[in-house]
């Protein structure tokens, strides 16, 4: 594992000293008295069974925090370097609203069984943020998903060595996603888009099995076109909309669709879901929803997922649009997707009422079909599958 520095109580400065709309507060402090080693109490195998059973933690202090927080440093510090929790795996920190020291109580609960950390709040660009994380690791060295208020930093890479999965909670900046790029076992990638520079040059993520994106068409589609990920097979995009007609989205929709095409051919798992407004967390960052398409597109499911038809690999497809994009579904497009996508097992189509308010606080839950979706359209895509002649060197008992 690389060197790292893990930061000491003294290393955060205060960013508030004192917040008069916070109530007074009520604290105890506790203190360990008797043996030298607690395991020596009677009652000590009643705590271990009780601690065994705590598999997640949410609410952490990692700043400052009640008195009380001093007996899991104390009592840390005679068992080491046992655990307190040894059965641990999810950790939550709050969103603190002072940070005059760590609370140093609170990392005595963690240790190498933790897996999951998470930290709560927006604090995107804050030092003090970032410290509490390191340290963290010092602690629980094991960690494998982390969920992380802030930009990533250059050398975060250097601190985790069995990092796979990682989600920014704030729209993402072009130069983080090259720090993110040098984690070595990232498999599974969460992201807010903003604008991406393509002036940063390709990224390659060796390793990526899954990528969840948020953001709008044009963010998607170039990030996309600079991304070089072999072994990439889930893709999920959540599309925010911006000013346009409903011709633009369309052409927007192809644009994106054509990227994901050419640059992950080996794809088996897509999702495309095209919202209404922000969802958390970018409705802090992007802004409100305005309906400002009037008019409708009138197309077929078939233009709309022409560019996909080369993902011969592709097992299941969920596609949810606004219905200003009005998609017509024939026997003939159903035809055309069963011959291009033999292995597909899922095939979920919904378009969501975009002209009421209905429809927007419901949305994507129960949404109408393409016009002329037939009846248990699965089944029959299925049977269409098994009718339909066989490509060239391939064997026509294959199903779908």
């Amino acid at each position: 594992m690389s060197e790292r520095h893990c930061p000491s109580d003294s290393d955060s400065e205060p960013d508030v000293i004192f917040d008069p709309e916070l109530p007074p507060p009520v604290d105890y402090s506790y203190i360990l008295c008797g043996l030298d080693d607690p395991s020596a109490h009677p009652h000590w195998r009643r705590f271990e069974e009780y601690a065994a059973y705590v598999r997640s933690i949410t609410g952490l202090f990692a700043f400052d925090g009640p008195r009380r927080l001093e007996l899991w440093e104390d009592l840390g510090r005679c068992i080491a370097p046992a655990p307190l929790l040894p059965r641990l795996q999810a950790v939550s920190f709050r969103q603190d609203r002072t940070r005059r020291k760590f609370a140093a109580g609170t990392f005595y609960l963690l240790s190498d069984s933790v897996t999951s950390l998470e930290y709560g709040g927006r604090e995107y660009h804050n030092p003090a943020i970032r410290s509490a994380i390191l340290r963290a690791f010092c602690y629980a060295e094991e960690i494998q998903k982390i969920r992380i208020p802030m930009q990533p930093w250059e050398d975060m890479h250097t601190f985790g060595d069995h990092i796979c999965h990682v989600e920014v909670i704030p729209e993402i900046e072009s130069r983080a996603l090259k720090y993110l790029a040098k984690i070595q076992h990232l498999r599974s990638l969460s992201l807010s888009l903003g604008a991406i520079d393509l002036a940063d040059g390709m990224l390659t993520y060796p390793r990526l099995e899954t990528l969840d994106l948020k953001g709008h068409w044009g963010d998607h589609t170039a990030l996309l076109n600079i991304t070089n990920a072999p072994n990439l097979h889930t893709l999920s995009l959540e599309v925010l909309q911006r000013g346009a007609s409903a011709q633009m989205f369309a052409k927007y929709t192809s644009e994106c669709l054509n990227a994901v095409s050419t640059r992950l051919p080996s794809l088996t798992s897509l999702a495309v879901r095209m919202n209404s407004s922000p969802p958390t967390p970018l409705v802090y960052s992007i802004g409100a929803f305005h309906r400002i398409v009037q008019s409708t597109f009138q197309t077929s499911l078939l233009d709309v997922v022409r560019p996909l038809l080369p993902l011969h690999a592709l097992r299941a497809f969920t596609l949810i649009l606004p219905n200003y994009i009005d998609m017509n579904c024939s026997s003939d497009d159903l035809l055309a997707v069963s011959e291009a996508w033999r292995d597909l097992e899922g095939l979920h189509i919904h378009l969501w009422d975009y002209f009421t308010l209905k429809g927007l606080i419901n949305h994507p839950g129960a949404g109408e079909r393409p016009r002329g979706w037939p009846f248990a359209a699965i089944a029959q895509l299925s049977a269409l599958a098994d009718a339909a002649p066989a490509p060239d060197g391939c064997d026509p008992s294959r199903g779908s």
